[in-house]
Formats: structure tokens, C-alpha cells, sequence
């Protein structure tokens, strides 16, 4: 992204499949995020990028005060971008350390199904977000980062 824009809404949001036995990251759950307002409205990790911060930054930030993991930055990368008239938001991937809280002050965190998120506050950016992955085959990657409690 090459410019800032002070009328624009800028977001960050991460992706993480809860670590199981299936051979398809399709088929496992998705870490989401509770609205502390609403503990069945889920969505993905991530939230506004502020002032003077970078797309980068603010996952990092996000991911840990929503679910106390820390991302390991060489991991990290950007992978769907999504834009409206008035609104960019980043989706990253990569791996993390630490231990999963399962409730912060931002809301509760656990794995959900896509269908639980689709049905969130951003349902639209989770559907158009799932079918951009089954489109290119990112869910028959054995090597998607997951999260397996320790």
C-alpha cells in the first residue's frame, strides 16, 4: 500500500486454524474473536490501524491484546486485501507463540467454524475472505499455520 489517506477506515485482521489431526486446513476451525459487547457475534483477530502505525504493526498489536499470542514477525505476511469506497482492510497469516486466553478485555476468543463467521459482523469480508482461499487451493496446504495448545 503506497498511501495513507486521512478519509479512509484502515483494518487488519489474521488468520489461524486451531492445529488437528485432519490432513486439510479447510476442515479446521478458525480462531475468531467475541465482541465484548456480544459473545456470539465472532470474527477474526485484528482491528483499526492507528495513527503513524504500519499494517504490520497493528496485527502484531491487535492479535496480542485480543488473544495474548504473539506473532512471530518473520512469519508474517499479508495475503488478501479487501476495499470499499471508504475502507482498506489487510488479512495476514503466520505463526505465533504464547497461550491462547480464552477472554480478554477485548471479548472471548475461540475456534469457530466459517459459517460462524460469516454470520459475524463481518460476514461479508469472511465469505468474500473463505472463497478467496478455497480459490487458491490455501486450505490444501498441509503447512498453513496452526495453533496447538501447550
Amino acid at each position: 500500500m503506497s498511501e495513507i489517506k486521512p478519509d479512509r477506515k484502515y483494518g487488519v485482521c489474521f488468520l489461524l486454524t486451531e492445529d488437528s489431526e485432519s490432513n486439510f486446513a479447510r476442515d479446521r476451525l478458525v480462531l475468531g474473536c467475541s465482541r465484548k459487547d456480544d459473545y456470539n457475534a465472532w470474527g477474526l483477530p485484528g482491528g483499526s490501524v492507528e495513527p503513524g502505525e504500519s499494517f504490520r504493526e497493528a496485527i502484531i498489536r491487535e492479535v496480542y491484546e485480543e488473544t495474548s499470542l504473539r506473532i512471530r514477525e518473520e512469519t508474517l505476511t499479508d495475503f488478501f486485501m479487501y476495499e470499499t469506497a471508504t475502507e482498506t482492510c489487510i488479512c495476514f497469516v503466520g505463526e505465533t507463540d504464547g497461550v491462547l486466553a480464552s477472554q480478554t478485555g477485548e471479548g472471548k476468543t475461540k475456534f469457530v467454524s466459517w459459517p460462524d463467521l460469516i454470520k459475524g459482523p463481518f460476514g461479508t469480508f469472511n465469505a468474500l475472505l473463505y472463497h478467496k482461499l478455497v480459490k487458491s487451493n490455501f486450505f490444501e496446504n498441509a503447512s498453513v499455520a496452526s495453533y496447538k495448545a501447550p
